[in-house]
């Protein structure tokens, strides 16, 4: 299979971006609108989103923004339901690291979702707070360090 990841840089790619979010956030999850519509950070020039196709299939997209010159915030991972369980969740994630290494950030912080923590943790990281509730889901603060 036919495997392309994007940065999200036009409008129409935000498009895409924001009707995979919907899919997932909105229709799947029951999570408020402002998880999947287009705002003022994808429009940000140091923010960057991802997409990822297989084969004509846009199938996930993730994106992180600025916090501060060595942090950033992963943020709006989503995969489509027919596409989970076949490691594209971990292709973008580590696309997304690698990007953001080679710009130099050296830490991810991220709110994850209750039911996510084990591929986050699978993928190097770790919980930093307590469980906390947001946009109608169980949450907990994570982070990683990115080598540089």
């Amino acid at each position: 299979m036919n495997l392309k990841i994007i940065e999200a840089k036009s409008e129409y790619e935000l498009v895409i971006c924001s009707k995979l979010r919907k899919e997932v956030f909105g229709e799947e999850e029951k999570a408020p609108e402002a998880l999947y519509i287009i705002d003022d950070f994808d429009r940000k020039s140091d923010t960057h989103n991802y997409l990822l196709k297989v084969g004509d299939s846009y199938v996930a997209t993730v994106r992180f923004i600025k916090v501060d010159s060595t942090t950033i915030k992963l943020q709006r991972l989503v995969v489509l339901k027919q596409y989970r369980k076949k490691g594209y969740a971990k292709k973008i994630l580590n696309y997304l690291e690698n990007d953001a290494s080679k710009l130099g950030y050296s830490r991810v912080i991220m709110d994850s979702a209750l039911k996510a923590v084990g591929f986050y943790e699978k993928n190097g990281y770790k919980k930093v707070s307590d469980i906390f509730y947001e946009d109608n889901r169980l949450h907990i603060k994570m982070e990683k360090y990115l080598n540089n």
